[in-house]
């Protein structure tokens, strides 16, 4: 290899380590900045005014696996929410994670001689959709989470 060859190559190191690490280090970015997000504990629930156990079908929800991870839909086609009395106790429930400002929702369709309502829950306690529905009626509920107070 001829002098100048050699020196070029060695001139083209150091850039392509600034390069790759430019690259790299936007996604980095990228990530600490998602991960330092405000996020909220969200809980989906539904109750039911059936006196025993009852299906609901076509349960849809956003989850969020993690701060990083992108908001998914999750779709389960049978569940049994346990006897109880609309908007007192849950049926059934699930819990999630979401960031301040994502959209979030949660639907269900109870038996069709069963009345339903829905709620989403900021932290345990916070009700920010509800939704009360008819006799086999699906119920929806939907919201923006707030931010944070600063």
């Amino acid at each position: 290899m001829h002098e100048t060859q050699r020196t070029r190559m060695l001139a083209l190191v150091p850039f392509c380590a600034v390069l790759g690490l430019s690259l790299t280090g936007c996604g980095f970015i990228q990530d600490v900045r998602k991960s330092s997000e405000d996020a909220w504990a969200v809980t989906y629930e539904i109750s039911t005014d059936s006196a025993t156990e009852t299906p609901l079908s076509a349960v849809e929800y956003v989850d969020r696996d993690g701060r990083l991870e992108e908001p998914k839909t999750i779709t389960i086609d049978d569940v049994a929410a346990l006897p109880g009395t609309v908007g007192n106790s849950a049926g059934w429930a699930v819990d999630t994670i979401a960031v301040a400002g994502d959209d979030v929702s949660f639907s269900a369709t109870p038996a069709a001689d069963v009345s339903a309502s829905c709620r989403i829950l900021l932290d345990g306690e916070r009700e920010i959709a509800s939704f009360q529905g008819e006799p086999g009626e699906a119920v929806n509920c939907v919201a923006t989470t707030p931010q944070f107070e600063q």
